[in-house]
């Protein structure tokens, strides 16, 4: 009897043991995995072109994070745009009046006097119906602007325009006119209020809060796009009357410029 006693007194003694070993193990581990802390990654793409995303509950070492990001946002800086000098500027636009009567210099002029000079070559050419000058940081547009007296269509979107030429005026034929993206005002449009043919005006993204009395004197406009700025739709319609179309929504720049290049493109073919 005493002999199965100390046998089973040992027994319970080496269970007791194994069983504080056990709890003093997973203690360990448990606060080990606690300290982890796991590398910091970006996302990444997968095989099927989705994009992987970190999970939520890792924690991520911040110096990796913030190195990485340093990394990505020098990756993401625009290399410099680089411009053709103004002979090529030259050449491109005689070649493109006598194919088509157009002067395309979207994103091609990096001085002022450059634009300048160019226009004045053609001043007054009779075969220029179209003049492209989208995004080129443009404050101010030439006065020989007003010599094409055959211009249907203007863009000069996307600049930093904050008036317009005294000879716009002349521009008596001008149907279309692209003036989105730039820092004109109330004042500054007054003169376009003048033009007899318009039909299409684009004075989006302007930060206009009111638009002048004299545009109710466009009699032929047709289409007027106001989105991006400040101004009650409810006026601009009681201004321009029911007959014209007003655009006034948030769509998406890439989809703004790819219209107007599906545009282009069948004028271009219409011409």
């Amino acid at each position: 009897m005493i002999k199965s006693k100390l046998v089973l007194l040992v027994a319970i003694s080496i269970l007791s043991c194994v069983i504080i070993l056990r709890g003093f193990a997973g203690c360990g581990a448990s606060s080990l995995r606690d300290d982890i802390v796991e590398p910091w990654c970006p996302d990444l793409p997968d095989f099927d072109g989705e994009q992987q995303r970190r999970p939520s509950h890792v924690s991520y070492g911040s110096s990796a994070q913030s190195a990485y990001e340093e990394e990505e946002e020098f990756e993401q800086v625009d290399s410099p745009r680089t411009y053709p000098s103004l002979d090529e500027l030259l050449m491109q636009a005689e070649n493109s009046v006598n194919k088509s009567g157009k002067i395309d210099l979207k994103r091609q002029i990096s001085d002022y006097s450059d634009l300048e000079y160019i226009l004045q070559e053609f001043t007054g050419d009779k075969r220029i119906n179209r003049i492209y000058l989208t995004e080129n940081k443009l404050e101010r547009l030439p006065e020989a602007i007003g010599t094409f007296t055959k211009l249907v269509q203007l863009k000069a979107s996307h600049n930093k325009l904050t008036n317009l030429p005294k000879s716009f005026k002349n521009l008596l034929n001008l149907r279309r006119l692209w003036l989105g993206g730039n820092q004109l005002s109330e004042r500054a449009l007054k003169i376009i209020c003048k033009l007899p043919c318009l039909e299409w005006l684009d004075l989006s993204c302007n930060d206009l809060i009111t638009l002048p009395v004299e545009i109710r004197n466009l009699k032929t406009l047709q289409k007027l796009d106001i989105t991006g700025n400040l101004l009650n739709e409810a006026q601009v319609r009681r201004q321009v009357g029911d007959s014209v179309v007003i655009i006034n929504g948030d769509v998406p720049f890439t989809f703004r410029q790819g219209e107007e290049e599906a545009i282009e493109a069948i004028e271009d073919a219409a011409f």
